[in-house]
């Protein structure tokens, strides 16, 4: 990775090295490291990339390169590709940090792009998602990438990716729906296990997963 082309790209946001740290919430030492040269691939990189607002391909080339080599070389598994089927564009791929208890923050843009999976065969804006906390172990543990339909309709019994659909606060949260009503979704958690109501006018919009790639 080019550290100065790192520093710059802090540099044109007017930001220290402590706000830049606060914003990607890492420490201030890591972002030193980074600039320093002394830190060459902090598994960081995809979190700082989102708080900079810029994909990480810009920030570090080889980095996502890396990334999408291990996807399509079978990096994560659990789901086949079916023969027979023409060509299908790559689904985009989402970075996540934590946002709050049980609930992730998604980058602006892809990270990398993986193969199109079966369950998103010919679906308009499927996308992926790296899953991160522990609010949904065992069934989506951190680092298992989630397989998003964005146009599916609410289901009871699913996994869906709740978003709140404000620009300036995009959290979102991965949560099993049980059931729901004009005003509100409930939905539960399974670490630790916790059933609880979401408003719908806070959270409007509900992605159901269709499919997961399992860490390894």
């Amino acid at each position: 990775m080019d550290a100065e082309k790192f520093k710059a790209a802090r540099a044109k946001l007017g930001w220290s090295q402590e706000r830049l740290a606060k914003e990607a919430e890492v420490s201030q030492s890591t972002i030193d490291k980074i600039e320093q040269g002394t830190t060459r691939n902090s598994r960081f990189l995809p979190r700082i990339a989102r708080a900079l607002g810029i994909p990480l391909h810009q920030l570090d080339p080889e980095a996502a390169d890396e990334m999408t080599s291990k996807e399509k070389a079978g990096g994560v598994t659990g789901i086949k590709h079916r023969e027979g089927w023409p060509p299908q564009p790559d689904v985009p791929l989402f970075a996540a940090v934590e946002g709050g208890p049980g609930e992730i923050v998604m980058s602006n843009e892809p990270i990398s792009f993986i193969s199109c999976p079966d369950p998103l065969i010919g679906v308009r804006d499927g996308y992926a998602v790296i899953i991160t906390g522990e609010s949904m172990t065992p069934e989506y543990r951190p680092a298992d990438v989630a397989l998003v339909h964005p146009w599916l309709p609410p289901t009871p019994d699913a996994t869906f990716i709740f978003q709140n659909d404000n620009p300036a606060d995009p959290r979102a949260s991965i949560k099993h729906l049980v059931k729901f009503t004009m005003d509100t979704w409930t939905v539960e958690q399974w670490n630790p296990p916790k059933r609880f109501t979401l408003k719908r006018s806070a959270w409007p919009t509900a992605h159901r997963v269709v499919g997961k790639y399992s860490r390894r």
